[in-house]
């Protein structure tokens, strides 16, 4: 498996947690189901298009339980779950974000590629927790796990097709907010609607998207555009975010 595709399995288990959601009380307001809200043009206007981490990758062989990494196993991953996540992420995820890349592109509306990406071969722009986890000691790197600014590993998926108004920002941590310049682009754009894709639906993908509603932004999820680091968790993971739209691709590309 190429060594970015291990990256990021290893840096989602960091968002992972118990879902947030509490139980109502007889004052709660019935919650809305993101997926029955009705889609409208008018989530166009003030809309920016967020892909999180769908970074340049290949598929790689499957794993097995001899050459899956052991921390994976203690984590809970099985094969059968990692390989179901890749397999999606190529032949369904990939498609689907190259395609609401390029509506959004023909609509000439911005488009924000978020990736990882730190300037220090020792990782101390890092998150601590996110260098911690790579094992990355004080006075040197664990080879190959850095997700350094340059590394081709790093760089945004050659199938989205980056044009020169795009904004690429590299991140250091899950939350974009924390790590990057998203949240001053976001201000200069005017942006008040959010698409969001990407991954991982428990960790990046879902820690920004969280971080986006806290700061009063209309959220919304392309859920057949996001992947996670196993199958089995990727739409749980997607529910617990507290999104007010899910939707599918074709929902998005039908809006006019």
């Amino acid at each position: 498996m190429p060594k970015q595709v291990f990256l990021l399995l290893v840096v989602a288990l960091l968002g992972c947690a118990s879902d947030p959601r509490k139980s109502l009380t007889p004052a709660d307001p019935i919650p809305v189901d993101p997926r029955a809200r009705p889609l409208t043009a008018d989530l166009f206007q003030n809309a920016v298009l967020i892909s999180v981490d769908i970074q340049n990758s290949k598929p790689g062989p499957p794993v097995t339980e001899e050459t899956m990494d052991k921390a994976w196993a203690s984590w809970g991953f099985t094969p059968q779950d990692v390989n179901a996540a890749n397999e999606f992420f190529f032949t369904s995820a990939l498609p689907n974000a190259a395609k609401v890349v390029r509506y959004f592109h023909k609509r000439k509306l911005p488009v924000i590629l978020i990736r990882w990406g730190c300037r220090f071969k020792d990782g101390m722009d890092l998150d601590p927790e996110v260098r911690s986890t790579l094992q990355i000691k004080q006075n040197g790197t664990s080879e190959g796990m850095v997700p350094l600014e340059d590394d081709p590993g790093s760089q945004v998926h050659p199938a989205l097709d980056p044009q020169p108004d795009d904004y690429i920002l590299p991140k250091t941590a899950q939350d974009a907010f924390t790590s990057s310049n998203i949240g001053f682009v976001l201000e200069n754009l005017r942006a008040k609607n959010l698409f969001l894709m990407g991954g991982h639906t428990g960790a990046c993908l879902g820690k920004t998207s969280k971080s986006a509603k806290e700061r009063g932004y209309t959220i919304l999820c392309i859920e057949d555009a996001t992947f996670d680091a196993t199958e089995s968790r990727r739409i749980p993971n997607l529910n617990a975010v507290g999104y007010d739209y899910i939707c599918t691709t074709e929902q998005v590309l039908s809006l006019e």
